[in-house]
């Protein structure tokens, strides 16, 4: 009965093994059903299931106490022979095969396990313990870092003085043992034994310098951060002896290097500003009389060329003047030298009286403005002088640019504390990819017979920062944005 129980079972294994071959292409489906309602298992559910049918699968054989000791028996004696070397197997194959319902739940254990392991990540699956390993990190990786590896390397430090203490009394035994019965391999052993010792204590050793590495990397941490923090002034020491003293010397030469870097950077800054701010201010003056004198020769009586010559004149005066201006006070800006004097205003009501003052150049223009702008107050805290010429620099930017007989949306919307006014505009030609509108005499048209300067948007960016403010340019093919916004002030609140 025995032969046949196991000729059936090879019988049936031999058929899944067929069935397997033929439908593996189309078994990747299943399994991923299959992985899908395996993954909300626990991992540790899936460990006492599978230590629960391999107990179920030796208990039987291990309780049959003529099995067992038919395994001793041929186990000792059986090394002579080959029938009792036969035996010893048969009796290691009942004894495996002796409870055949718990070894298939084994097997098809196993295979869920890994094909859950293969078709779902390590971090969809569920464990209690690999939580608490993570709870018990994050709650580690708080403390200090010198804390924490001081920590580990005191653990590791009593754990190999425990070793070392509970290894005295084997050496004692082992000592006596040579010297009670001396030879050869007693004397061998006692030399592999003081081996053993001698790595223990350098293990000691290293353990305790470990401590003192330990120091040094969190001083090498803590001046990181303060580098980090723009503290260059102070470089980091550390003992001649100590492990890292050559990486706190590449870390300090990097900090003096920043430190001479932002100097000089400083120092071309200033150079620049001032530069600006003296050529705008010695320009004023000859400006100042260029203006006067076309003034004058209007109000002549001119021949018409010669009056058109002082029409032109005194109209790239009046640019020239006004890109004067707006070079001084980008300087400024860029310098933080623009002096700010911050108000609680209404958003609304300023949007409202820029577009009423610019109602003029509106009107002359082809362009349809659309507003949507609440009636409610929109209390903001800025520069109602600079906020209002932010506002005036973008709408004039709109009727230079947009396209002819199209529209121009200027809305104001307010959500969770933040207040956000948009220019939207379709420009009247294409828009270049990658460009950065709100640099420097950057224009939208390139062959600047325009009139613009270049700086408008650069001076809008600038004096709304400067408000504290956010300010940005978003393009989607030929259609151009410019958002500001600014935190909105609470009713009753105090500024």
């Amino acid at each position: 009965s025995f032969y046949y129980t196991q000729g059936l079972l090879l019988f049936i294994a031999m058929w899944c093994l067929v069935v397997w071959a033929l439908l593996r292409k189309s078994v990747e489906p299943v399994n991923r059903k299959i992985a899908s309602w395996t993954r909300p298992v626990w991992t540790e559910v899936r460990f006492l299931l599978a230590a629960a049918c391999l107990l179920w699968a030796l208990l039987p054989g291990l309780l049959n106490l003529d099995l067992v000791y038919e395994l001793l028996y041929s186990y000792s004696y059986g090394w002579d022979g080959g029938y009792s070397f036969a035996a010893w197997g048969m009796a290691v194959l009942r004894l495996v095969t002796m409870n055949v319902p718990a070894l298939i739940a084994l097997f098809w254990l196993w295979r869920l396990l890994r094909n859950d392991h293969q078709q779902n990540p390590k971090e969809a699956r569920r464990s209690l313990l690999r939580a608490l390993f993570r709870s018990l990190r994050a709650r580690e990786l708080k403390r200090p870092v010198e804390k924490r590896l001081a920590r580990s390397s005191g653990l590791v430090l009593l754990a190999l003085l425990a070793y070392f203490a509970l290894s005295l009394f084997p050496m004692a035994v082992l000592v006596n043992f040579v010297r009670i019965h001396p030879g050869i391999w007693g004397w061998c052993l006692l030399l592999l034994a003081c081996l053993l010792e001698a790595l223990l204590v350098w293990a000691l050793y290293s353990a305790w310098r470990s401590r003192g590495l330990a120091r040094d990397i969190a001083a090498l941490a803590d001046q990181v951060e303060t580098v980090r923090a723009g503290d260059l002034a102070k470089p980091l020491t550390l003992p001649r002896d100590a492990d890292l003293r050559q990486t706190a010397e590449h870390l300090n030469d990097i900090q003096a290097g920043m430190k001479a870097a932002l100097e000089e950077q400083t120092r071309s800054e200033r150079m620049k500003v001032e530069l600006v701010s003296n050529v705008s201010h010695d320009l004023k003056t000859p400006l100042t009389s260029i203006l006067s004198y076309a003034e004058l020769l209007r109000q002549e009586d001119l021949p018409p060329a010669a009056a058109d010559y002082a029409h032109i004149i005194d109209q790239k005066a009046q640019r020239l003047k006004t890109m004067v201006e707006d070079v001084f006070d980008i300087s400024k800006a860029a310098a933080d030298q623009l002096p700010v004097h911050l108000e609680r205003l209404d958003l609304a009501k300023l949007l409202r009286q820029t577009l009423a003052d610019l109602d003029g150049p509106i009107q002359k223009s082809c362009l349809t403005f659309r507003t949507d702008l609440p009636e409610e107050p929109v209390m903001i805290t800025a520069d109602g002088r600079r906020l209002y010429r932010v506002f005036q620099n973008l709408i004039d930017n709109a009727l230079r640019y947009a396209l002819e007989g199209s529209r121009v949306y200027l809305s104001l919307k307010t959500a969770e504390g933040i207040a956000e006014a948009s220019v939207r505009n379709t420009s009247r030609g294409e828009l270049p990819v990658g460009v950065d509108f709100t640099a420097r005499f950057v224009r939208g048209d390139a062959s600047r017979t325009d009139g613009g300067s270049g700086l408008g948007l650069s001076i809008a960016r600038s004096f709304t920062e400067a408000c504290g403010g956010e300010f940005r340019v978003e393009t989607v093919a030929d259609l151009f944005t410019a958002v500001v916004t600014f935190p909105t002030e609470q009713k009753g609140q105090d500024t």
